[in-house]
Order: structure tokens, then C-alpha cells, then sequence
């Protein structure tokens, strides 16, 4: 962190960061938790993502409609059809982390401060590292005779490029947020408590990967782009528990998806125009 002194501010929501920060370094790397605390935290869990998934489907369905109604479709409107009905679709994580944080009332669960320049360094950091991870990945499993599969967003895009350029503010207004919170904030919050550090940043990016498999429902394999996805998940697990803030893992996410989607576009428009 850029300032080793405690910071003693309060947020707007009157969170106590050195409380906060305090909390969050007592979490040990592993532990055992009790049988009581490990059945409450599977059922936190589990019924923080149940929600989120079926906001997911409802957001979808409500906007699919909405949009019909007003006469824009996959096929008249394909850019505004398939990028509105992505961000809604988002939007139901942001919902549902932002509704349980409420329930539960606990100021403590997830991390969020002001940035410092420090915290822009481990974000570049973690975007390079990323980059590694996702072309190391594509060219190990190409060279084992994996076929890869394609996210549905990838595949879209081909078909109408502008999408591409449409998603990238969506990364940092909906995407980046509404994953971030979920997964990092909520989900490796709970599970950081009761199991410590390592399993919680392990088990959260095995749910993140998981997460994206109706992304990813068609030709090619699956495994390359699970791995892909549980790895690129540590790397923003650890961002999270190195900067104690949500905001670098939250920006990290967008930058790197934004850069994918900006060379596709390229990618995409150039071999159009050759």
C-alpha cells in the first residue's frame, strides 16, 4: 500500500478502514473452521450465487422483452440488442452482492478505498500478468491439439465488430464491478473468513470460472478456457488481498477485458478488410 501509516477515515457509508484493514490482516493463509461456520458460510455462498444467477435470468428476459417491444431485436438492432441485454445482464451480480452486503449489514465483508499510486502499479502489474497467463494458456493448449472454445461475446462480436468496441465501456461501468463485487468482495470475503486466504482466493476462482459456462456452450473444448479463467481469477483474488482494496482488482478486470475486446476489434476489421 502507498502510505504504511493506518488510514483512519471514514467512508460514506462510515466504514472504519484501520478497523477494516486490522480485520483483514488477522486472516491466516489456511484454517479449519468449525462445522457450525463452515455449514453458514457454504450456505452464504450458495445462496448469494443461486440469486445472482437467477437475477441473471430474470434481468435478461425482462430486457430481451423490453427491447422487443420497442422493436429492437438481435436481427433489426444486433449491436444495441446484444450489448444492452449483456450489461443487464450483469447488472443482476451487482444487484445481488450489493442487496446481501445490505442484508447482512457488515461494513467489514468488503474492502474499498481511495487509490493511491501504488495501487495503479499493482494494476498494471496484474493486467501484464494476466496478458501472460491468457497467451501462455492459448498457445500450451493450441500446441497439445486443444480446440478452443469461444465465448459467446467473442463469437458475437466477430459476426458485428462494432459490438466489440461497445463492450469496452461496459467493462468498466457494469463488468468490472458487478464481477469484482461478487466474486472477490462477497464470495472470497465469506469464504476468506472461515478458511483463510488461500482456499478462499482458490475455491472464489473455480466459482468464477464456473460462472462463465453458459458463455462458453458450443464448439471446442472447455478446459483451455476454465483454466484460463480459474488462473486469471487468482491473479485478482491476490490483487484483492495484496491491495485490501476492491478497486484494483475492479479496474484490473476492466482494463484486461477492454484490451481483449480492442484487439479483437483490430483483429476482426482487418482480416474483413483483407
Amino acid at each position: 500500500m502507498g502510505d504504511s501509516s493506518p488510514d483512519t477515515r471514514r467512508g460514506p457509508d462510515g466504514v472504519d478502514w484501520a478497523q477494516w484493514l486490522q480485520r483483514h490482516a488477522e486472516q491466516p493463509l489456511a484454517r479449519v473452521p468449525d462445522a457450525s461456520t463452515r455449514g453458514d458460510t457454504i450456505v452464504q455462498v450458495a445462496l448469494v450465487l443461486v440469486a445472482a444467477l437467477a437475477l441473471q435470468l430474470v434481468f435478461v428476459a425482462f430486457a430481451a422483452t423490453l427491447l422487443g417491444g420497442a422493436d429492437i431485436t438481435r436481427e433489426s438492432a444486433p449491436v444495441v440488442f446484444l450489448a444492452l441485454v449483456q450489461a443487464v445482464g450483469l447488472l443482476a451480480f451487482l444487484v445481488a452482492g450489493l442487496a446481501y452486503l445490505r442484508r447482512r449489514d457488515d461494513p467489514t465483508l468488503v474492502g474499498i478505498r481511495r487509490p493511491t499510486r501504488h495501487d495503479i502499479g499493482t494494476i498494471l502489474v496484474g493486467f501484464v500478468v494476466l496478458v501472460g497467463i491468457a497467451y501462455t494458456t492459448e498457445l500450451l493448449f493450441e500446441a497439445l491439439g486443444f480446440e478452443l472454445a469461444q465465448n459467446q461475446a467473442v463469437i458475437q462480436g466477430r459476426e458485428n465488430p462494432e459490438l466489440f468496441l461497445v463492450f469496452i465501456p461496459i467493462q468498466f461501468l457494469v463488468t468490472g464491478p458487478a464481477e469484482e463485487l461478487l466474486f472477490r468482495g462477497v464470495v472470497q470475503g465469506l469464504l476468506r473468513r472461515a478458511y483463510g486466504v488461500v482456499p478462499a482466493i482458490a475455491v472464489s476462482s473455480a466459482l468464477f470460472s464456473l460462472a462463465h459456462y453458459s458463455a462458453l456452450i458450443g464448439e471446442g473444448d472447455l478446459l483451455p478456457a476454465f483454466l484460463t479463467l480459474f488462473l486469471s481469477g487468482v491473479v485478482l483474488g491476490t490483487l484483492y488481498e495484496y491491495s485490501r482494496t476492491l478497486l484494483v482488482p475492479v479496474v484490473t478486470h476492466a482494463v484486461w477485458n477492454a484490451f481483449v475486446f480492442g484487439t479483437l476489434y483490430v483483429g476482426t476489421v482487418q482480416s474483413i478488410a483483407w
